[in-house]
């Protein structure tokens, strides 16, 4: 078994959702956008990742969990990410540990092996050690993963203060799960409006991929959404939606922002054991292209491994919504 394989990470939630419906889609997606991207000259040997809540590169599924089985078959598989799980899996020498799984960063890894840069955000130190094995376990010297062993790295506000020096050769990997469920959680959505803000202005963005869940409800995105209106209501009035009010004096939703952007994105919903929304902006140029090859994936992937009530719904979208 690999070095880092044998270190832990109690605290880590992604250990209880590893290889899940939500991370088949959201892996299927990212890889698919990411190689997208690396087949263009113009990304090919200059694409520089930037990946908020990295996680630990390699994730351990215990024997008896449901999603082993599905993992098998995956592995077992001529899909796009099975195939890019036994590369990854055998890269850093994962492969035959029973219940390996190879979570973003690594799959980013394996998608762009010619990357300018691989600069890792992980806020938890334990989870970020492990990271490190697996990043050298790579043998590629591209990796920059943020932070010491003891501190805590808010990749979040890191990347909410430099987005707007980076250009369209930036991948911008955000996951921001519920942060708008609850008022603790005020201070990230102002976070990640200004983000969202300062990527809007730019006139060469770079190129994001967020992801945000709402666990087991099938229900609950409706539910928050209307609850955060109904919130905004009481405490403040009538909503915009192109404007949204403030929980507070310069505390803002940056999902709502993000969600009434007048640029071009690319929407995938679905509901596959975790009921999840993935954002994807590239080049107006891009979307179609990239829109044709994430249907091809999808169709794929669903066909092969999903359950008769899990659904994708993938669209373009324009302005508010």
């Amino acid at each position: 078994m690999s070095a880092f394989l044998h270190l832990r990470d109690p605290d880590n939630p992604e250990n209880a959702n590893a290889g899940n419906g939500g991370d088949l889609v959201k892996h299927t997606a990212l890889l698919t956008m990411t190689q997208h991207l690396v087949r263009q000259p113009r990304w090919r040997d200059a694409l520089r990742i930037r990946e908020c809540h990295a996680g630990r590169g390699v994730y351990l599924v215990g024997d008896g969990d449901p999603r082993r089985a599905s993992m098998k078959t995956l592995l077992e598989s001529a899909l796009l990410l099975g195939e890019a799980q036994r590369a990854a899996l055998t890269r850093v020498g994962a492969f035959e540990t029973e219940g390996a799984y190879a979570g973003s960063s690594l799959l980013l890894d394996e998608a762009a092996p010619h990357a300018a840069l691989h600069e890792a955000y992980e806020w938890d130190p334990k989870t970020r050690a492990i990271l490190r094995g697996v990043a050298r376990a790579t043998g590629r010297s591209t990796w920059s993963i943020v932070g010491g062993d003891e501190q805590r790295v808010d990749g979040e506000s890191l990347i909410a203060r430099q987005v707007g020096q980076w250009d369209d050769r930036d991948l911008v990997v955000l996951d921001p799960f519920g942060l708008w469920r609850h008022a603790k959680h005020a201070f990230r959505r102002a976070r990640y409006r200004r983000l969202i803000e300062r990527w809007a202005g730019m006139r060469s963005r770079p190129n994001l991929f967020v992801f945000f869940t709402w666990g087991q409800d099938a229900r609950g995105e409706a539910r928050d959404l209307a609850h955060d209106r109904a919130l905004f209501r009481r405490v403040w009035g009538p909503v915009d939606s192109m404007h949204p009010a403030p929980y507070g004096p310069a505390v803002v939703d940056g999902y709502r922002s993000l969600r009434a952007l007048a640029a071009p994105l690319l929407r995938l919903r679905w509901n596959w054991d975790l009921r999840c929304v993935v954002w994807l902006a590239v080049s107006e140029a891009q979307l179609e292209p990239l829109r044709r090859a994430l249907e091809l994936e999808l169709d794929a992937l669903f066909g092969s491994l999903a359950p008769s009530d899990a659904w994708a719904e993938l669209s373009m979208v324009y302005g508010p919504r």
